[in-house]
């Protein structure tokens, strides 16, 4: 999901099979990709997925800048970017840009789309400090920020798309809907929008370089088998992996390629403190006991994910203020990691008003066969505690919309929750503390905070000198696991089949990052 779920973040390093094969520069007639789940909408706003509605519409509608996992920029509309101090941001745009319906971008149209995107639905949590956004000049655009923030910038390159204002203004009940789609100045425009399809077409006059990809499909399917078959067919180029458990299956298909991206999408479990039973510690102390990591791994993914031990979030996430991952490493392995121990977990529960246990609901994505086996094994762990855990499928869409309405309640399962970048005021500050509550319980929706967590939050957000933001950064993941807010389980890599008829630039080019900014369909080649 981008928390983003579309905040986004990528660490380590890829891997792939295709090293037999030939690349060429060729014009490419068609390509299709598989996605998992429909697009409910052409608005980012409105589905901030990235892996689905970011991957196309960053295509159709652009970002302003590009940003890496190692916090470098890249200009996309926007040249440069000024930071004349610490809450102004400048941007400066590209010149002789238009839009796919002829209409030059303008300073105006990129008001009204980061004005837009702070504003919807699915995004507006991910500007919480913006102030105001006024036209500066023709191509200027200040950006002002209540209060200093170092996720402002990257939250701007990976949340907002520009769009044209003249047509968002005019459809503004009906943005992102097949009759609406919004006209961005990417080298794309929707052809067809479809429950079953989204086919995108390359433009004729387009500002920047053409990708080599003529027509693109995105397919939605469902489920790893049915893609499976589709790539034995050839009516799908390319396709992820959303059951890491079949990736052995993935590798032995014939005439297709396996690529790895490694990443910080991380898989939790998070409680609700604010309602009972879950508001009291030792009931969630109890199951942090009972849960038995390596076996929910094995069960789920064969073990095809790195464990999270100690700190609620990588290491690769607080390299920033720790100086180096191995030093935030070194800090997240010394704190209490809640190691399975059945007799731990009964005691802690005896302590509890609820010795004998209770019953809960917890949801999981029908789509994601990991899910239900991580909450069935849930089951089965907390039953001789007389805790009764019911299991009830939903769509990954009901989910997030729960999520992003903060309607979540109890104990919930979350997954591909990422860093924006490897620095903690991103993720982390968001999923404690009472700014991240807001729009009615998005990010933080286990509502835990206290005094001191909310003065470390200030100091993290803020300008302070790297060692004064280290040590605020420790005291929120120590009360996150003294208090057992969350249990962290693991991170999960991002695999991708590709026909042996295609190959990458890199694995790496099909990352989060570049799926946000449109980088990604550069990356596709001819192969033999």
């Amino acid at each position: 999901m981008a928390l983003v779920s579309a905040l986004a973040g990528c660490g380590g390093t890829a891997s792939s099979d295709s090293g037999h094969l030939t690349t060429s520069d060729a014009q490419i007639s068609d390509f299709t990709f598989a996605i998992d789940s429909p697009v409910s909408s052409l608005d980012y706003g409105k589905d901030d997925e990235i892996q689905t509605t970011g991957m196309i519409m960053s295509l159709v509608t652009q970002p302003l800048e590009a940003l890496s996992p190692t916090n470098t920029y890249s200009p996309v509309l926007a040249t440069s970017v000024d930071q004349p101090n610490d809450t102004t941001l400048v941007y400066h745009l590209r010149s002789g840009v238009k839009f796919s319906n002829g209409a030059p971008l303008t300073a105006t149209d990129v008001v009204w789309s980061i004005k837009h995107y702070a504003s919807a639905s699915d995004t507006s949590s991910q500007m919480p400090t913006l102030k105001s956004v006024t036209a500066t000049g023709p191509l200027t655009v200040t950006v002002q920020l209540v209060a200093p923030d170092p996720q402002a910038r990257p939250e701007i390159a990976m949340t907002v798309l520009v769009q044209n204002a003249a047509f968002g203004e005019a459809h503004a009940s009906d943005l992102g809907t097949a009759s609406a789609v919004p006209i961005g100045t990417g080298p794309y425009v929707v052809s067809s929008d479809t429950s079953s399809a989204i086919t995108l077409t390359r433009r004729a006059h387009y500002w920047g370089t053409s990708p080599l990809v003529k027509e693109l499909t995105f397919s939605v399917i469902t489920d790893d088998n049915s893609r499976q078959l589709a790539i034995q067919s050839g009516s799908v180029d390319a396709s992820p992996i959303t059951n890491l458990k079949s990736l052995a299956t993935w590798k032995a298909l014939k005439g297709a390629h396996l690529d790895i991206v490694p990443t910080s999408s991380e898989d939790f479990f998070g409680f609700d403190v604010a309602q009972a039973p879950f508001n009291n510690l030792h009931v969630r102390e109890a199951i942090a006991y009972a849960i038995q990591r390596n076996d929910l791994a094995t069960a789920a993914f064969d073990g095809n994910v790195s464990q999270l031990t100690g700190g609620f979030v990588p290491a690769y996430e607080l390299s920033d203020v720790a100086g180096t991952q191995s030093a935030a490493s070194a800090y997240l392995a010394s704190l209490p990691s809640y190691s399975y121990s059945l007799a731990q977990a009964k005691a802690q529960l005896k302590l509890s008003p609820y010795p004998h246990g209770f019953a809960t609901t917890v949801m999981y994505i029908e789509t994601l066969p990991w899910e239900e086996t991580v909450v069935l094994a849930l089951q089965q762990e907390l039953k001789p505690l007389g805790i009764t855990v019911t299991a009830k499928p939903v769509s990954e869409n009901y989910w997030f919309t729960q999520f992003f309405t903060g309607k979540l309640t109890g104990l919930n399962l979350a997954t591909f929750f990422n860093a924006l970048d490897n620095d903690p005021a991103g993720l982390l500050t968001n999923m404690v503390g009472a700014s991240g509550v807001h729009n009615g319980g998005t990010f933080n929706f286990s509502h835990f905070t206290s005094p001191q967590v909310e003065a470390d939050i200030a100091t993290v957000t803020s300008d302070a000198s790297p060692a004064s933001r280290w040590t605020a950064t420790k005291g929120i993941l120590a009360a996150i696991a003294d208090n057992v807010a969350y249990i962290p389980l693991w991170t999960e890599p991002d695999p991708i089949v590709i026909s042996d008829g295609y190959t990458l630039t890199s694995p790496a080019a099909l990352s989060l990052f570049t799926f946000s900014s449109g980088q990604w369909i550069y990356a596709i080649r001819s192969a033999k």
